[in-house]
């Protein structure tokens, strides 16, 4: 087999707006949708060599939930899932290739909050 055929080192920047549920006391759920930009951190050769990966505009769905635990502390989690697809260029021995590579993950964060 080829093993792998390249690494890409990439981070999503993006901005979302989202609803609250305000009728469930202190358990607060939100939904939200948003959109941003995948930005391309650094790429490596592997089967594919001159690698170079180009970032791209990606579409986010959220959805999550702040509980108070008082009136100043809470704890929190949230889930986004990016739609994104980059292309990629590189070649494969001598023959020049594009690539068109779909990503879509998955980021979950939870923590605790405290508000002021």
């Amino acid at each position: 087999g080829l093993g792998t055929i390249g690494e890409a080192m990439y981070g999503p920047a993006v901005v979302s707006v989202h609803y609250h549920f305000k009728d469930f006391g202190a358990f607060q759920p939100y939904a939200g949708i948003g959109g941003g930009y995948a930005l391309i951190f650094d790429s490596k050769d592997g089967a594919v060599t001159g690698l170079s990966v180009k970032g791209a505009p990606l579409f986010a769905l959220q959805g999550g939930f702040d509980y108070a635990l008082d009136r100043n502390w809470g704890v929190f989690l949230d889930v986004k899932k990016l739609f994104l697809s980059v292309d990629a260029t590189g070649n494969l021995g001598p023959t020049p290739i594009t690539a068109r590579v779909k990503l879509d993950p998955l980021v979950v964060a939870t923590g605790i909050s405290y508000r002021f």
